[in-house]
């Protein structure tokens, strides 16, 4: 299981395509999946450069067939030895600054990609990749495809770190719904019937490490961890999950519909309840 719990995007540009004038391409950031982007014809480049300590990617809500990724890593390097330690000629701008140059290079499609979209209307797109740290921004060209509608629609991109845990214990898992439709029994015994939209309710028990020194054997992501960067941080706010490492239980944009209680789990672990809500 996966968390997307930090948002690490410093701009998204159109670089191919056009944007509709009603779903403007600031919509990929507003926290409202049913208010999304659109393009006017079936594709388009969305670039997005973060700040390099992401380590993994989301889109949300999509009407795309198909979705490729290019990314390039923006090193700085100053005026007087290049990366392999050669001189390069001295440099100053009119204020006598320093000037330094941007080097970008390609970076290797590795990643680890998982793309669903069950009615060709809400796919969600999760990408994993190593977070840069101090080595530069990451730039992300995203190319999406749609072969079935005349325009490209995406809710959401989330980009920013992560947590890894293990996944739900196979025996507690749980999933469910919520319909949010109108019902209205009328006099005659019949009833009325207004569709809503249905969300997902996803629950179960994930096992986490709570020893003293915080490192998980396995290397997993610790309960401490946990509760500082999504609990008491974020509470009940929406977040890119990806609930099983296996790809079996699928991805969600959902908030914690209940903050999570754990019990003892041997001497170094706790069971930790979670119970998620999605926020379509």
């Amino acid at each position: 299981m996966k968390v997307i719990y930090s948002d690490t995007i410093e701009s998204i540009t159109l670089v191919s395509g056009t944007a509709d004038a009603e779903y403007p391409l600031t919509n990929l950031q507003n926290g409202h999946p049913r208010k999304p982007f659109r393009s006017t014809g079936n594709s388009c480049v969305i670039r997005i450069v973060e700040q390099g300590k992401a380590a993994a990617l989301a889109i949300v809500l999509t009407n795309t067939d198909d979705v490729s990724i290019a990314s390039m890593i923006a090193q700085t390097y100053e005026w007087g030895q290049d990366e392999a330690g050669a001189t390069i000629t001295a440099g100053q701008d009119e204020a006598g600054a320093a000037v330094a140059f941007v080097d970008e290079s390609a970076e290797s499609d590795a990643w680890t990609q998982e793309h669903e979209n069950y009615d060709g209307e809400s796919g969600f797109f999760f990408v994993e990749f190593q977070p840069l740290g101090s080595s530069g921004k990451r730039t992300i060209d995203i190319t999406l495809t749609t072969l079935n509608h005349s325009y490209v629609s995406v809710g959401l991109i989330i980009a920013g770190e992560s947590l890894n845990y293990r996944d739900f214990r196979h025996s507690s898992y749980k999933g469910g719904y919520i319909d949010n439709g109108t019902e209205i029994a009328l006099h005659d015994g019949s009833a009325w019937y207004k569709p809503g939209t249905v969300q997902r309710t996803p629950e179960g028990h994930v096992v986490m490490y709570c020893g003293i020194d915080g490192a998980d054997p396995d290397g997993y992501s610790s309960y401490k961890e946990f509760e500082e960067k999504v609990v008491r941080p974020l509470g009940k706010t929406p977040c890119a999950w990806k609930l099983s490492n296996s790809g079996k239980l699928g991805n969600i944009f959902a908030g914690l519909d209940e903050l999570p209680s754990q019990v003892a789990h041997g001497l170094h672990y706790k069971l930790v309840s979670l119970k998620f809500r999605e926020k379509l």
